[in-house]
């Protein structure tokens, strides 16, 4: 099973993209609202592939 992390502020985006990774694929999806969040999941567990927005609403760029 593929692991995918969705990361995206919009929380209408990160289910839109959960839902079509999840239909499409036979995958485990877990989901971060921001980038903070985001690191603190990889910290802990590995993905083969993460999705996420380029643009935070409340941060400056990807850097966090």
């Amino acid at each position: 099973m593929i692991d995918v992390l969705v990361v995206d502020d919009e929380k209408h985006v990160r289910n839109l993209l959960v839902r079509m990774i999840s239909t499409a694929y036979e995958c485990n999806p877990v989901e971060a609202a921001n980038a903070e969040e985001a690191l603190k999941i990889c910290d802990k567990y590995k993905f083969d592939l993460i999705t996420t927005d380029i643009r935070f609403e409340n941060e400056t760029n990807l850097d966090g």
